[in-house]
C-alpha cells in the first residue's frame, strides 16, 4: 500500500501492489483517524507530541495532553494551557479579604475567598484582570462564609465587564470582620 493522498496522508492501494488485508486495513484506519482528528481541530497525545504537532493545527485548535492531563488551545501560533490555576487577587480600597483568588478553566472563571468591612454599599471591592472579566454583566447572591450561626447576611455580588466587582446589601449589613462574604460559589463565562 502506498501513500497517495495529500494533504491527509490516507493510504490507499497502488495498482499492482500485493494486498495484505490486516496490515493495509490497519494503516487505512490509522490514516483516516489522523485525518479526522486534524479536520476536527483536536489533538490527543503526550507533551512532546503536542509541541511537535503545533505547526499542523490552526489557531483555535484544542489539544488534550495525556502527560499532564490538561487541555491546551492554540492561540497566536502557540499552545496556551486552558487552566490558569488559582491566581491571587487583591481587595480594593477600604475592603479587607482572605484567600481572594480566581481561576479560569476554558471559558469559565471561578472565584474564591471572602470579603468584609468595605467601602460601603455598592462600592467596588475587587478589580478583576482582563483574563477574569465576565463576558456579560452578571451577579450572584451569596451569604457569609461558612454560614456561621446567628448571622443573616445576604449580598448581591455584581461583576461588570470592565472588571469591577461590587457588593450590594440585601439582608442585614456587610460583615465588618471575618468570616466575611463568601465568594466560593461564584463562576461565570469569560471571553
Amino acid at each position: 500500500m502506498a501513500i497517495t493522498t495529500s494533504p491527509d496522508n490516507i493510504p490507499s492501494p497502488t495498482s499492482g501492489d500485493p494486498y495484505n488485508y490486516v496490515v493495509d486495513m490497519a494503516a487505512l484506519a490509522d490514516g483516516t483517524q489522523d485525518a479526522l482528528t486534524q479536520k476536527a481541530n483536536m489533538g490527543v497525545g503526550t507533551s512532546t507530541q503536542r509541541v511537535t504537532a503545533l505547526s499542523k493545527f490552526p489557531d483555535g485548535a484544542l489539544w488534550y495532553d495525556t502527560t499532564t492531563s490538561s487541555e491546551w488551545r492554540r492561540v497566536a501560533g502557540a499552545w496556551v494551557n486552558q487552566d490558569t490555576g488559582w491566581i491571587t487577587l487583591s481587595d480594593y480600597g477600604a475592603w479587607e479579604s482572605a484567600g481572594l483568588a480566581y481561576r479560569v478553566i476554558g471559558t469559565t472563571c471561578y472565584l474564591k475567598g471572602e470579603l468584609w468591612a468595605g467601602g460601603g454599599n455598592g462600592s467596588t471591592a475587587i478589580s478583576l484582570p482582563s483574563a477574569a472579566r465576565p463576558l456579560v454583566r452578571c451577579s450572584a447572591i451569596v451569604g457569609r462564609a461558612g454560614s456561621p450561626t446567628g448571622y443573616t447576611t445576604a449580598v448581591n455580588i455584581v461583576l461588570e465587564t470592565v472588571g469591577t466587582v461590587s457588593v450590594v446589601e440585601i439582608v442585614s449589613t456587610i460583615p465588618t470582620t471575618s468570616p466575611g462574604i463568601g465568594l466560593g460559589t461564584i463562576s461565570y463565562p469569560v471571553a
